[in-house]
């Protein structure tokens, strides 16, 4: 083996390393910001391929995971705005209210993404409850990678009539969550 195939192979194992330490983080913050898991993961692997290749740039003596977040964010910024177009995404102001949020101590500590496995299980259970008709919404929108207007016209309805019940499903699914979760021993 070439001396630098060895330098690679240990750049590799620590840039690995430290990325595994923050993948989760980096999942649930750009979950965050997109609201759709196939679309988090998407910016997740970009975002690990601009780390990759910037990895000669990154300084030891700072935090690895912070600067992941950093170029996870510019990741999904641009996603976002390569998308607004067709999907429904956050204002500028509540995008900058959650990176506001990740900077926070309270998730800094882990406490907000600490349950992510528990909030995922309550999740489902929370879907499965859903209506048959509230469901096939869900796995149009979110199981389909679809925009609003395509939904509204497989359903036969209008945009304003398949936002206002995408905003309704969120807020039950959401305290039905937060049931869930009130429930867990801590």
């Amino acid at each position: 083996m070439a001396e630098g195939d060895k330098i690679d192979r240990q750049k590799l194992e620590v840039f690995t390393e430290l990325l595994a330490s923050c993948q989760t983080q980096l999942i649930a913050y750009a979950f965050a910001l997109v609201q759709n898991m196939a679309d988090a993961e998407d910016i997740c692997q970009r975002a690990s391929l601009v780390l990759w290749q910037k990895f000669e740039q990154y300084d030891p003596d700072t935090e690895f995971r912070v600067w992941a977040i950093k170029v996870a964010q510019y990741e999904a910024y641009n996603f976002i705005r390569k998308r607004r177009r067709d999907r429904i995404f956050f204002s500028d102001e509540t995008l900058q209210s959650i990176v506001d949020l990740e900077n926070s101590d309270l998730v800094n500590s882990g406490a907000i993404f600490g349950d992510r496995e528990s909030r995922w299980a309550a999740l489902k259970k929370c879907i499965d409850k859903l209506p048959e008709h509230r469901q096939a919404l869900i796995r149009l929108y979110y199981g389909g990678a679809k925009t609003v207007s395509q939904v509204a016209t497989e359903l036969g309805r209008t945009e304003g009539a398949v936002r206002s019940a995408l905003c309704r499903v969120r807020k039950v699914l959401h305290d039905c969550v937060e049931g869930f979760m009130s429930e867990e021993p801590t």
